[in-house]
């Protein structure tokens, strides 16, 4: 079973590493209507001995509607599957996008793990 995958579209780069009980997914550069689709093949990664999914958006520059899209069902297959879903540095631009998620935010991945956010409106989603 793989532990790591990395995935190139044209205006965006994804890697998945399994370190369980953590995923990680690490997206950079665009997200957008051209290259959201990418984020349905992350679908596919083994993802066995996992409960936290974190979202790692700090080299993200932009996300438009699409990619947000893409995102929203990423977590919500995640969710659906028992496991948690943070959010780890995003950076202004796409924060604004995802103000709309009402989520919680985090700083880095390791404050994600230990589940201090950084956006004090928010709350956490997922079991637990």
């Amino acid at each position: 079973m793989p532990t790591y995958l990395s995935v190139d579209a044209p205006t965006v780069t994804a890697t998945c590493d399994v370190d369980p009980p953590v995923l990680r997914i690490a997206l950079s550069g665009e997200l957008d209507m051209s290259s959201a689709r990418l984020v349905s093949l992350l679908l596919e990664f083994p993802v066995d001995g996992t409960d936290t999914v974190i979202l790692d958006l700090r080299d993200l520059s932009f996300c438009d509607v699409a990619g947000l899209n893409a995102l929203l069902s990423l977590r919500a297959h995640h969710l659906s599957e028992g496991r948690a879903v943070e959010i780890a540095q995003p950076t202004p631009a796409v924060r604004r996008v995802l103000a709309v998620l009402d989520h919680e935010v985090h700083g880095s991945a390791l404050e994600a793990r230990s589940g201090g956010g950084t956006c004090p409106s928010a709350t956490r989603t997922g079991p637990g």
